[in-house]
């Protein structure tokens, strides 16, 4: 399933209007205190790729694994 067709039919779970994509996004996983190395310390934390997905009407958002589903 597409990300056009998934917006036809993913509603609100608070108020049953449509979300909408927003973006796919890299999360961070870890503690932080690796940054004090800088860039080099984000080497040693996972990350996770998630799709964002936000209802215009209420303002919440869902996150998803991209492709699943």
């Amino acid at each position: 399933m597409s990300v056009e067709e998934s917006a036809e039919t993913l509603p609100c779970v608070r108020c049953r209007a449509p979300l909408t994509f927003a973006a796919e996004q890299d999360f961070r996983e870890g503690s932080g205190w690796w940054l004090l190395f800088g860039p080099l310390g984000a080497i040693f934390e996972g990350s996770t790729r998630l799709e964002v997905w936000a209802c215009e009407s209420c303002g919440h958002v869902e996150f998803f694994v991209p492709g699943v589903g």
